[in-house]
């Protein structure tokens, strides 16, 4: 995506990626409140901070964004130039 220098291309990659990350920020979280549920280790500094990267309001705003502008020029995506890139 990044090589076709398309915006529509690039957010469908970013949108995926960063929505999925989001998704397993949110189960590790929601595991860990539970009780007896699985704890982050906070000593492994990498793991951690790689959770609250991506769960949080802050990260939920930035998916969100990400979604709406990808909808947004999305629009530009219409049937005949999708037919176009695969001829």
């Amino acid at each position: 995506a990044a090589e076709s220098g398309n915006l529509e291309e690039m957010l469908a990659v970013l949108v995926v990626c960063e929505w999925t990350y989001m998704g397993w920020g949110q189960a590790v979280l929601s595991a860990e409140q539970k009780e007896g549920g699985p704890k982050v280790a906070r000593e492994n500094f990498e793991t951690f901070e790689w959770i609250e990267l991506h769960s949080g309001p802050g990260f939920e705003s930035f998916v969100d964004y990400l979604r709406k502008l990808l909808d947004r020029e999305g629009e530009k995506l219409k049937a005949g130039s999708c037919q176009e890139r695969l001829e």
